[in-house]
């Protein structure tokens, strides 16, 4: 290790330990300023935080403005308190995030707010805090979306999927939906099938009538665990659906998507998978893929994570994004970024330069709000992770460190002013 981050390191101890002398912080400071050193504050910061977790306490959020002023504050105390400890259960949101203008403070400021538990997004535009206002009157707190869905049956009975227990939901034909562990299986009970062959024991038979369902998940909600009857699990982001036979027949498994849909496919290559969304067909060649079909995007992309799927005479390899325009012209990106494709799944929002109708576009959604825009000049791009599980009120302060300027209205109505 350098001398530089050996001595690093002890600065940094000590100001944990509430040792450091004010000319150990401008000098810890100063280290930290240096990009050679930008590996290993993020290192120390990550410990540091372990350390505190397995005591079961976390930074507050004056604590971790008081952690970052002392320590960056280019070695001049902004406050005269140390960082506050709190014996709580779940980190908690800073309520105030200042506008980083250099990199050690936003590499730092990134990582302590992660830490908290809260947020990491920022803009490729430089902004002097006069420029800042945030504009919100009454704000209501509105809760982040969550699990559910409605299963429409074959005779058009609707049933909602939030709060059912385990057990049997539906019998269709020959097919058992069961709540299982938190997930929707289907099954089929025909005595004319053997337990041995999962394919024909999922596969209606010669004659039988295909019955359809659908799942569709409202803006606000999310479906994690659905299991068709060969074994494919789905996972449905919000504002989504899927149209599926109870039990597959032929000499294809087909099913129709709108929205955000995630695959794992169960592979049979005598009975081929397919997906239509929006009109473009996807053959699965067994394989994990994300499918983000919405109407209100401008194309329809198909990301493979895993195995190979072919659209359009087009085959492609783990990491490639297909992105089929409405005219049907494909082009396929290599080398995806599947960690930001799969950021819903995960929990959590994922932008890279993405302007701000983009992001709205996903907020909407997931909080099932409406937002309308009262100014046409929208320059900004955003990039960083939100987590989805952050309330509305939390989300919205985290844009308040850009020019995002908003107020929230009733009926779930956010207003972007510019």
């Amino acid at each position: 290790m350098a001398p530089e981050q050996s001595r690093l390191g002890y600065l940094f101890q000590k100001y944990f330990e509430k040792t450091a002398s004010p000319d150990e912080r401008a000098e810890l400071a100063l280290l930290m300023e240096d990009p050679v050193n930008k590996e290993k504050v993020l290192e120390l910061f990550a410990r540091s935080w372990e350390d505190y977790t397995g005591d079961g306490e976390i930074i507050s959020s004056a604590g971790t403005e008081a952690m970052l002023m002392h320590i960056l504050g280019n070695g001049v105390e902004a406050q005269q308190s140390q960082p506050q400890m709190l014996p709580e259960a779940q980190p908690q949101l800073p309520s105030v995030f200042r506008i980083m203008r250099n990199w050690r403070v936003s590499v730092a400021a990134a990582v302590l707010l992660i830490i908290a538990g809260s947020i990491w997004l920022w803009t490729r535009m430089d902004h002097t805090p006069e420029q800042v206002r945030l504009v919100v009157h009454h704000t209501p707190d509105i809760q982040p979306g969550r699990n559910g869905a409605v299963l429409t049956l074959d005779n058009g009975q609707q049933v909602v999927l939030d709060s059912l227990h385990n057990g049997l939901v539906a019998q269709q034909g020959n097919t058992s939906v069961t709540k299982r562990n938190g997930a929707l299986v289907y099954n089929r009970t025909a005595s004319n099938t053997t337990t041995g062959n999962a394919v024909a024991a999922n596969t209606a038979a010669a004659g039988e009538p295909i019955t359809y369902n659908t799942i569709t998940t409202p803006r606000g909600r999310q479906y994690p665990n659905l299991v068709l009857s060969d074994g494919t699990r789905v996972w449905l982001d919000a504002g989504s659906s899927i149209r599926f036979p109870v039990a597959f027949k032929g000499d294809e498994r087909k099913v129709e998507v709108t929205g955000q849909v995630w695959f794992d496919v169960v592979h049979n290559p005598r009975q081929p998978f397919k997906v239509i969304a929006r009109g473009v067909e996807i053959n699965d060649v067994g394989t994990q893929f994300n499918v983000n079909a919405y109407e209100d995007e401008e194309k329809t992309r198909v990301t493979l994570v895993q195995g190979a799927v072919r659209i359009r005479g087009v085959l492609l390899k783990p990491g490639e994004q297909a992105e089929v325009a409405a005219a049907g012209k494909i082009r396929v990106a290599e080398h995806t970024d599947l960690e930001q494709v799969m950021a819903w799944k995960n929990g959590y929002f994922s932008f890279r330069d993405a302007d701000i109708k983009t992001v709205m576009r996903q907020v909407a959604r997931w909080y099932d709000i409406d937002v309308v825009y009262e100014g046409t000049h929208y320059t900004e791009t955003f990039s960083g992770k939100i987590g989805r599980a952050l309330t509305l009120k939390d989300l919205l302060e985290g844009l308040a460190q850009t020019r995002v300027r908003y107020r929230i209205e009733e009926g779930r109505r956010l207003v972007i002013l510019q």
